[in-house]
């Protein structure tokens, strides 16, 4: 059984068309309700700066203006290994990661969420300094 209230459903009707001499003739339809599924992630995050800040790195972006953007997700990579810093979805185009690694460099980049859970992908990478 079809549930007949359903969030952004659609109503479709459905006909079978048979042309016969240049003539289209439409046979009775039958109407259907179906939901879309959202499969297109949003766009990626761009303009992603890493900026040492003491002990602490501050990653910064542009503002993604999807509609339907639910939030973001920082990663960093440290000796090719990468780790998703954050739990939650971060709804600001900034992040500071206080736990930056004792490494000479690290590098990070963002993805962008959409309420579908859509994750687009990685923005272009941005290698901070950590230490001479």
């Amino acid at each position: 059984a079809i549930p007949t209230a359903k969030i952004n459903a659609k109503l479709y009707e459905v006909r079978k068309v048979r042309e016969t001499g240049g003539i289209f003739r439409e046979g009775r339809g039958i109407k259907i309700t179906a939901t879309p599924n959202d499969k297109t992630p949003p766009r990626v995050p761009e303009d992603v700066r890493a900026e040492k800040r003491a002990n602490t790195v501050l990653v910064t972006w542009t503002e993604n203006r999807d509609k339907d953007l639910a939030g973001y997700n920082i990663y960093r990579v440290v000796n090719g290994a990468k780790e998703k810093l954050n739990g939650n979805i971060v709804r600001a185009n900034s992040f500071l990661d206080q736990k930056a690694p004792n490494e000479r460099y690290a590098s990070y980049s963002v993805t962008a969420i959409d309420a579908a859970g859509n994750e687009s992908d990685s923005s272009r990478e941005s290698i901070v300094i950590l230490r001479e």
